[in-house]
């Protein structure tokens, strides 16, 4: 039995409404951004990372007609259009899945090693070139290190110096399998910088010695999805710090507690700063392991016999103070931010959790007025001072920290003039 063919006239018809629901479609996919946009319904998937958020703007007839105007809202609505989250999730996903492509352009660098481990590439390059410092700036950083740790002495304060490791040096079996790391270089920043320090007495830890020692028996020192040392390695630099900090008189009864547990949990805060970073629904293997964050039992000080310190470094320092917090022993922790902003940690917001990053608690003070920093107010009633810098950032001699507190501190005082050593003080 044959069927009957189709008449042109229902053809036509059928054509027509398909091309109207492609059409309706269409449409409807220009419009959902410009709705969710305006109505923030559906909710966009956010964004990790720091973006500038562009101005809106403003028009003129000038700007009109030589094309700035259009350029402006081109970029304005770039970076405001709605789904732009779920849109620049879909695109990282799409090149990491289909093209083994990782990240998008500009913003932090991240490389993808061995087995799924992440690192940030300036500090791949830095490890690679091991740019050098001069002799004579070593010198000089060492010298200006050891007179304002004499002045802190003078005024009952303890001073430390803690260099922080680099996850490219600390880790270089994770690292991709084209990069081998060259033999330490005598004249970099690290290897000019610690003989000096040492020479004149500087109270120092250094987490890369630290680091190379504990790696064979502690794996967690840097997450695989984060740039910083772990938590938990962070409470080990805390603890020999503290240890250090004790020979001090104004910090001789800094309690060092042991860790009472370990709970382990996927990666958080700088733990996993890295894999944010990547803006991806699902990145190998699986999502990221389990990591242990340490609990620690609380010393039992009234909060006037609590210690105060005073902290200046990079973004090491940040976990570093999250491992301070824990202990229950200051009563406020104050972070000059790369000596640029200055954040204070009140002890109200100290608490203990495995879930609950102190580190990202502090309160932003706004930036420094490095002309008028009034030290003296700044020290008062602090026990310590800790300066806290990355190997990557030794070159940059605490962004002119030392500088600054000498010059007010004790204005006569050359920092060029030759320092004593301890044992020539004896």
């Amino acid at each position: 039995m044959t069927q009957t063919p189709p008449t042109p006239r229902s053809v036509s018809r059928a054509r027509r409404n398909l091309e109207r629901l492609f059409v309706a479609v269409f449409a409807l996919l220009l419009s959902l951004p410009l709705f969710q946009q305006a109505t923030g319904i559906p909710k966009d998937i956010r964004l990790a990372g720091v973006e500038i958020r562009k101005p809106t703007p403003v028009f003129t007839w000038a700007a009109w007609f030589d094309g700035n105007y259009a350029a402006a809202v081109d970029n304005w609505l770039l970076g405001d259009v709605g789904l732009r989250g779920f849109l620049v999730h879909l695109a990282c996903q799409a090149n990491y899945s289909l093209f083994g492509k990782i990240g998008m352009s500009g913003g932090t660098d991240v490389v993808e090693g061995r087995d799924h481990w992440l690192f940030e590439r300036a500090y791949i390059k830095w490890a690679v070139r091991q740019p050098p410092m001069g002799a004579k700036n070593a010198v000089r950083f060492s010298e200006q290190a050891a007179l304002l740790q004499q002045e802190l002495a003078r005024r009952g304060i303890a001073f430390a110096l803690v260099i922080a490791p680099s996850k490219a040096q600390i880790m270089p079996d994770y690292l991709p399998p084209e990069i081998a790391l060259p033999a330490r270089n005598a004249t970099d920043a690290y290897s000019r910088l610690i003989p000096e320090l040492e020479k004149r007495g500087v109270q120092l830890l250094d987490g890369h010695r630290l680091f190379l020692t504990l790696k064979n028996t502690e794996p967690h020192l840097f997450p695989p999805t984060g740039t910083h040392w772990s938590y938990y390695a962070a409470w080990l630099t805390w603890q020999a710090l503290a240890n250090r900090l004790r020979a001090h008189s104004s910090c001789a009864e800094l309690p060092v507690q042991p860790i009472e547990k370990i709970v382990w949990t996927t990666p958080q805060g700088s733990d996993d700063d890295l894999r944010q970073l990547l803006n991806l629904w699902h990145f190998e293997p699986g999502g990221p392991a389990r990591l242990p964050y340490p609990i620690i039992s609380p010393a039992p000080q009234p909060l006037q016999d609590r210690y105060s310190a005073l902290v200046v470094g990079d973004s090491f320092s940040l976990t570093l103070i999250d491992a301070m917090a824990r202990t229950g022993t200051f009563r406020q922790i104050d972070l000059l931010y790369y000596f640029k902003r200055h954040l204070t940690y009140p002890s109200p917001s100290f608490a203990q959790s495995a879930d609950r990053l102190i580190a990202d608690e502090g309160i932003d003070m706004g930036p420094l007025d490095k002309g008028n920093m009034g030290w003296e107010d700044l020290l008062q009633n602090r026990q310590m001072v800790i300066l806290t810098l990355n190997e990557i950032h030794i070159k940059d001699a605490g962004w002119g920290f030392l500088d600054a507190m000498l010059a007010e501190l004790n204005p006569d005082q050359r920092t060029t003039s030759t320092v004593t050593s301890p044992a020539s003080r004896q």
